[in-house]
Formats: C-alpha cells, sequence, structure tokens
C-alpha cells in the first residue's frame, strides 16, 4: 500500500504553457514641414506637423510617410507600401483620385522606411475649382486625402491617413492617430514541472508506515545533498522555474547573475524557463527574451 501511495503522489501533473515562436509589429505615420517666409507670425523658419498652413507665408511644404517594421523569428517577407491622393468633396458629393504609389520593400528582422509624398495645392484647389464650375456649383471645400497602406502576405495589414481642407488662403490639417499593429504567435507546450510533488509527504507516509515518528526525522536529517550548482538552483527556486526543451532565441539578452532574471520574472510575472541541455535560464516578455548562462 506505502509504494502504491508513493508511485501516486511522485506522479507530476502535466500542463501546458504558451512558448512564443514569432512575432512582428508594423507602425508609421506621417511628417508635415511646412517651411515659412519671413513673417510677424513666427519665429522659426519651418513648423512640423502643423494644424494650419497659411499659403501666404508659406514657401514649401514637404510631406512624408514612415514605416517602421520589425520581424522576430519569421523567414524574409515582401512588403508593398502603396501610397494614394485623393480630391474630394462633400457638397456637392464628388471624389477624383489623383495618383497611386507602390513600393516594394523586403524585411528580414527590421526595416525603417521613408516615402516621400509629392502634392501640389495650388494645382489641386484650382482642379476642385474647375470642377465644381462643371457642376455648376461653386460651394464646395475640397478635402485632399492622403492614405498610406503596408500591405504583406500572411500579415494584417497597417493604415495612415492625412486629410489637408483646401480654402483659397489657407489650408486645414487634419492628422489620424494610426494604431501600431504588433502580433505574436505561440506554441502549446506540454511540460513537466521538475519539482517531485508531494516527496515530503511521500517521504513522510513510507517512515510512518515503518518506524513512525523517528523515521520521519532522519528522512530530514539525512536528505540526498547536490553538488551540482544547477541542481541546487533548481531545488531553491523550483516554484518559479520551468524545464522546457525550446532554447531561447539568440538575440536573448544576456545577463550577468541568476538574481536578475528571477527578479524580472517577479516584475513580469511570468516564468522563468530552463533550457537544460545549454544550462541557459531565461525570460520571455512581449517579444523580448533575457537570458543567464549558468557556466
Amino acid at each position: 500500500m506505502a509504494a502504491i501511495g508513493m508511485v501516486i503522489s511522485l506522479e507530476a501533473h502535466q500542463y501546458y504553457i504558451k512558448v512564443p515562436t514569432s512575432s512582428y509589429d508594423i507602425s508609421g505615420g506621417y511628417t508635415v514641414t511646412d517651411n515659412l517666409l519671413a513673417n510677424p507670425l513666427y519665429n522659426q523658419s519651418s513648423i512640423e506637423n502643423p494644424q494650419v498652413i497659411y499659403n501666404g507665408i508659406t514657401s514649401s511644404i514637404n510631406l512624408s510617410a514612415q514605416v517602421f517594421i520589425e520581424l522576430s523569428n519569421m523567414s524574409v517577407k515582401n512588403f508593398s507600401l502603396i501610397s494614394q491622393v485623393s480630391l474630394a468633396s462633400s457638397s456637392p458629393s464628388w471624389e477624383k483620385l489623383i495618383n497611386t504609389n507602390i513600393t516594394y520593400e523586403k524585411v528580414s528582422t527590421k526595416g525603417a522606411f521613408e516615402i516621400p509624398i509629392r502634392i501640389n495645392l495650388s494645382k489641386e484647389l484650382a482642379l476642385a475649382d474647375n470642377i465644381d464650375i462643371q457642376l455648376q456649383d461653386g460651394s464646395s471645400v475640397p478635402v485632399l486625402d492622403i492614405n498610406l497602406s503596408v500591405v504583406s502576405q500572411g500579415l494584417d495589414s497597417f493604415s495612415a491617413s492625412i486629410s489637408m481642407a483646401l480654402h483659397s488662403t489657407y489650408e486645414v490639417v487634419t492628422y489620424d492617430i494610426p494604431v501600431p499593429i504588433s502580433v505574436s504567435s505561440y506554441n502549446q507546450e506540454l511540460v513537466t514541472p521538475h519539482t517531485l510533488i508531494g516527496l515530503d509527504i511521500v517521504f513522510g507516509y513510507i517512515f510512518l508506515a515503518g518506524a513512525g515518528l523517528v523515521g520521519v526525522v532522519l528522512a530530514v536529517l539525512y536528505k540526498p545533498r547536490h553538488g551540482d550548482p544547477l541542481e541546487k538552483i533548481k531545488k531553491d527556486h523550483g516554484e518559479q522555474i520551468i524545464e522546457i526543451n525550446t532554447p531561447p532565441e539568440e538575440s536573448a539578452k544576456n545577463l550577468m547573475r541568476l538574481e536578475d532574471i528571477l527578479k524580472i520574472s517577479e516584475i513580469f510575472e511570468v516564468p522563468v524557463f530552463l533550457y537544460v541541455p545549454d544550462r541557459v535560464f531565461f525570460v520571455s516578455h512581449q517579444g523580448e527574451q533575457y537570458k543567464y548562462e549558468l557556466i
């Protein structure tokens, strides 16, 4: 009976954990630079991302879109960066596509791209006036819409936009707040905690069955002692450590002390993984990994 009880108690409970396998992040936006003529309103020669552009004191406008892409543990991806400029009016309702530009980029790990957007506000305003005249309505306030899309097969699409309401003497600029894309993939991995469940209880039952309370005292006094530092760490921090058969990423940040790994684990409330073949402990959190290698 004691032997059966020992076997049942020593059978560790297995469960699944999520192990990060790959991730990607895409973000971006627009930069509008209003280059100014000498004027009594502003004390600088240019304004970045202005809310209003005054034509009378503007010498030129530089407009560009920025895209930032980061891939982790993924194969090289081909991205299409698509910018579209269109002119539209709500009253009367009409829309005209001015131009479309497509740029193709290949990303292996990280990519940062700047896409110049060329516009001619005087030309577009004249075009809007001509459309209104032909439609026999001269009351519209045309809006120049600029849209950016980042597309890649198998990944979510990212988009950002900016619009300019065109008046005869000034433009009102509206910037959207693009939502960055951050996606991680995980594998479900079956793990067995290395700490034997109820080991002290098992020893207690065995010695109580054989020799009573004296046997329990002897079991505590003569527990086997581990000479291997790895075994001592597993013994001291068993509740915080999980052994897995997946090594950390090559990009994992090296830490000098085991205490640092344990502290990061507590702060992020994530387990410490142990990859036994390399005697390396590591923590994964939001696409970043930190590791400590036991020498």
